[in-house]
């Protein structure tokens, strides 16, 4: 079963392979024990970034984000766990701050990136991935929500609010924007913010819905005809 997620432009099908993107930043930002809790409010933030945060690296010219990218575009490069951005010693993040690159943590996020489903269901962290992919890992809140960082940076940023903290981890709704963030949003038409992604159908119960729609004209076709041969006699 994979679960479709809709936001303003498009729906979304994961895919087998976001989900192991997923769970392998979410062992890197929180760590192989993290609860379904954690897990809930880091997935619905990167769905809802992957819609509502224009970018043309994991949306098409039109704002409907690609097919296949949520995982390897926007969960890998916004995730500094497992970012090839701070993944090379004198690269990206690492020519800046060199003093975040220390060989101990290069070798921790390169084994992090390279984490199998196996590796991660003996870990325990595959189970949130799962239910990420199956559609049942249930936003933990209505509001749209396009970012996260630790809450004592947060704090510090001059922002209108610090976000919803979970275990110092703040997760930030629109009301926590600034006004240069505003900009990076995708818009309605008619310029305000779009509404949070929501979960769709479930594409098997899509197709069982169709058999099913599909069926039950046939049975009906069968008992009409029937109905008419028998009235004509």
């Amino acid at each position: 079963m994979t679960a479709i997620y809709r936001g303003p432009n498009a729906g979304y099908a994961m895919t087998h392979e976001d989900a192991l993107w997923f769970g392998r930043a979410l062992t890197g930002e929180v760590g192989p024990d993290a609860t379904r809790e954690q897990a809930q409010w880091h997935f619905w933030t990167w769905m809802d970034r992957f819609h509502l945060w224009s970018s043309s690296k994991w949306q098409g010219p039109t704002g409907i984000p690609r097919d296949g990218a949520f995982g390897p575009l926007l969960i890998q490069y916004h995730s500094k766990a497992v970012s090839p951005y701070w993944l090379v010693e004198g690269r990206g993040g690492c020519a800046q701050y060199p003093e975040d690159c220390k060989p101990e943590k290069l070798a921790y996020r390169n084994r992090l990136a390279r984490l199998t489903q196996a590796e991660m269901e003996r870990s325990g962290v595959w189970k949130h991935a799962q239910e990420a992919l199956n559609g049942t890992l249930e936003r933990p809140t209505g509001e749209a929500l396009y970012d996260f960082a630790a809450c004592s940076l947060t704090s510090t940023q001059g922002r209108p609010c610090s976000g919803y903290d979970v275990d110092r981890q703040c997760f930030l709704p629109y009301r926590c924007l600034r006004s240069k963030d505003v900009a990076n949003l995708v818009k309605n038409a008619d310029g305000t913010l779009p509404d949070a992604v929501t979960l769709g159908t479930p594409v098997v119960n899509v197709v069982r819905t169709t058999v099913g729609v599909l069926f039950a004209a046939a049975l009906a076709w069968a008992a009409w005809t029937l109905y008419d041969k028998r009235k004509r006699r």
